[in-house]
């Protein structure tokens, strides 16, 4: 697997992951902050909540991994 990932990124296994991951992060993040406003305004205040915890651990996941803070 590790040779598969060679041949399309160059990098370490660790490099790939963390640009997935912020990948996921972002496009994930956005969904979640999307789900907030149909949520708030359908009058669902209990799910928008649970949406503004997720867009702040995607956040948060950003974060370390900007930082450099994941091991494998």
């Amino acid at each position: 697997m590790r040779r598969l990932l060679t041949l399309f990124h160059p990098g370490s296994s660790l490099d790939v992951f963390r640009e997935l991951m912020g990948a996921v992060a972002i496009v994930a993040g956005i969904t979640h902050f999307c789900l907030i406003l149909v949520f708030h305004f359908s009058g669902v205040r209990s799910l928008a909540l649970v949406n503004v915890a997720s867009v702040l651990l995607y956040v948060l996941t950003g974060l370390l991994l900007r930082n450099g803070h994941v091991r494998l």
